[in-house]
């Protein structure tokens, strides 16, 4: 029997048979990923009521916007965007796990027929979306490669995930589209919801205290754990995020004549989290006067990672889970700008604007207008620097032992659970 002679009756790449064991007909189609046929039931024995099921699930299966050039293969569109920019950028981990995830979850949806074939751009409602999200927010994947590092398998593992994590992935998946847009490869850009800003995590609320940061420069000090004590106070000297923290090269990065330190590395692009040139304490500025290297290091090489350190540390001094490194910089702003009883102690006045410069935040609205003519130029006499030597003050004042380098310097334990560049 001819090809022509089985297929009943055929709309697109679907179309109408029966099996032997069953009198009821069935919807078919070739899979191209997972290469080979698959189907689905009609549910009726009627072939007039089989056609307009088989109608129905063409017509589904296209969407609402239907011309040849919008069926653009969504993975096709991911890769572009992964090889011809996303791979380049800072935010390349970032790019890769939502990329992963995003084409986990299509896999999904197709095995579980939610999509007839591959997926294409046009599969891509705001319904595929939402439920995206909602899986996200209870799952993750992990990869797993082999000694080459090639992908062998993405696990599925039931692990939530905060709104603000899986708003990033959104984000992601859109500027994927936007690419190819901007580059011709499509002819329109399908709506991709967030989530709203009442779902998304509030106002950050951990804090850690003065006294707190004491304790934690003293847990790092008596564990003889200078990595994690350097990258505490140049949290606090810089008010950085912590990943800028942990790539300062003070030989490359630190300009001596002005006493600057750009927290932007020489060959690293710029991006929305914009890493200023900044003026620097003077506690800070005698840390960085000791190395010419990486300023963060163990056995010579810079530390890639500080999370299992920060977590070991937060449990044996009995922090609540939500802070986190990052939770440094959050302190240090929060301090400087409400703290009273410390701007009294030493007189303080912080300038808003300097605090922003200070931490490279962009002027919103009509300010970034004149943020263009006027922009943030570092000030080793501004009122932000004259706070940060007033805080490494206070900390000197309750700690017990000199947070000066030539004071403070121990041997370095070799801990199980620290990430090294190069190991």
């Amino acid at each position: 029997m001819s090809q022509k002679e089985k297929r009943k009756y055929q709309v697109g790449r679907f179309w109408l048979d029966r099996e032997e064991s069953s009198s009821k007909w069935y919807i078919y189609w070739y899979d191209e990923r997972k290469r080979k046929t698959r189907r689905k039931t009609t549910s009726t024995t009627d072939h007039e009521r089989a056609k307009d099921a088989i109608d129905e699930h063409y017509y589904a299966s296209r969407g609402p916007v239907r011309a040849q050039a919008y069926e653009a293969d969504i993975r096709k569109i991911l890769a572009n965007y992964w090889l011809e920019h996303g791979r380049g950028i800072p935010a390349a981990p970032v790019i890769n796990t939502t990329i992963t995830s995003f084409t986990k979850f299509i896999d999904q949806e197709e095995d579980a027929g939610r999509i007839a074939g591959l997926t294409m751009l046009s599969d891509i409602t705001p319904r595929f979306i939402r439920r995206f999200i909602t899986w996200r927010l209870s799952h993750t994947t992990k990869v797993r490669k082999d000694k080459a590092g090639n992908i062998t398998r993405i696990l599925v593992i039931k692990k939530k995930s905060s709104p603000n994590t899986v708003q990033t992935y959104i984000k992601y998946i859109r500027a994927a589209i936007n690419w190819a847009y901007k580059n011709g490869d499509i002819l329109y850009c399908p709506h991709i919801p967030g989530i709203s800003k009442y779902e998304l995590n509030g106002p950050r609320t951990a804090f850690i205290s003065i006294q707190m940061m004491a304790d934690a420069l003293t847990y790092a000090r008596d564990k003889k754990m200078d990595y994690l004590f350097k990258f505490i106070l140049g949290c606090i000297g810089t008010i950085a995020r912590p990943e800028a923290v942990l790539d300062i090269h003070v030989g490359h990065q630190m300009d001596w004549s002005q006493d600057f330190l750009n927290l932007n590395p020489p060959g690293r692009r710029l991006t929305s989290k914009r890493r200023p040139v900044i003026a620097v304490p003077d506690l800070l500025k005698a840390w960085l006067r000791e190395e010419n290297g990486h300023f963060i290091q163990l056995q010579g090489k810079p530390v890639k990672s500080i999370k299992k350190g920060w977590r070991t540390m937060r449990e044996e001094l009995d922090w609540p889970k939500l802070i986190v490194s990052k939770t440094i910089r959050h302190s240090i702003a929060k301090t400087l700008r409400t703290n009273s009883d410390f701007k009294k102690k030493y007189d303080l006045i912080i300038d808003p604007w300097e605090l922003s410069g200070h931490m490279g935040h962009q002027a919103p609205g009509s300010l970034g207008i004149t943020e263009g003519y006027a922009q943030y130029i570092p000030d080793g006499g501004s009122t932000v620097i004259k706070g940060l030597n007033a805080y490494f003050k206070e900390l000197e004042e309750i700690v017990a032992f000199n947070l000066h380098p030539s004071c403070t310097q121990v041997p370095q334990r070799v801990p199980e659970d620290v990430q090294i560049k190069g190991h």
